[in-house]
């Protein structure tokens, strides 16, 4: 798909979904490492948490998990 096509098709998601849908669509659904899938098991299974009660820091740490190379993330926590 050509990058026009993308704008486009981007364009159309933002119509009928919210930037906030977006958003907790995608941290459901991330692969966090370690076989953690969304923000739910990452902080569970990471900071033995819920995210309900994470701090800034916490936050940061789970933010950092996701742009990490898979080299890294077995070696965590």
């Amino acid at each position: 798909m050509n990058k026009v096509n993308k704008i486009i098709k981007a364009i159309n998601i933002e119509k009928n979904i919210s930037k906030e849908e977006i958003l907790v669509t995608y941290l459901e659904n991330v692969y966090f490492g370690r076989s953690n899938f969304g923000i739910y098991a990452a902080t569970e299974n990471y900071l033995g948490t819920s995210v309900s009660v994470l701090n800034k820091a916490q936050y940061f740490f789970l933010a950092e998990i996701i742009a990490l190379p898979k080299i890294f993330r077995k070696n965590l926590v």
